[in-house]
């Protein structure tokens, strides 16, 4: 992209400070910042869309915390497979088919919700 215009304007201190902070925290300079907020104008983003994009934010998060759990119920049956402690067959297959299932659902949301952003972005 050739940046060849200059865009001067004057802000507050106090809105300078809030974009100074937004960008470290997005890792991005403020100029890169400022062209971004500018291209994509988010600030014109409709309440519909910003209440879409907090359902799907809470449901990345949500989904995460999932995985979280799943990666915890693996840790757990590690532990008590090499501690010698889980040695009955069938609760072995119980706690795979559980985890089986929450993989299963994780993955089923996760497509759909990709689904949904895909849709749109478009």
């Amino acid at each position: 992209m050739n940046k060849s215009v200059n865009l001067k304007t004057r802000i507050t201190e106090e809105l300078h400070e809030s974009v100074k902070v937004r960008a470290e925290k997005e890792g991005v300079s403020v100029s890169h910042l400022t062209r971004d907020l500018i291209k994509f104008g988010l600030d014109e983003i409709s309440q519909a869309d910003k209440k879409m994009l907090q359902q799907t934010h809470q449901d990345l998060c949500d989904l995460m915390q999932k995985n979280v759990q799943i990666g915890s119920n693996l840790n757990q049956i590690a532990y008590h497979l090499n501690s010698g402690k889980l040695t009955d067959l069938n609760e072995l297959k119980e706690a795979h088919s559980e985890m089986r299932e929450q993989f299963a659902s994780t993955i089923k949301a996760m497509r759909t919700l990709k689904s949904e952003i895909d849709e749109r972005v478009r």
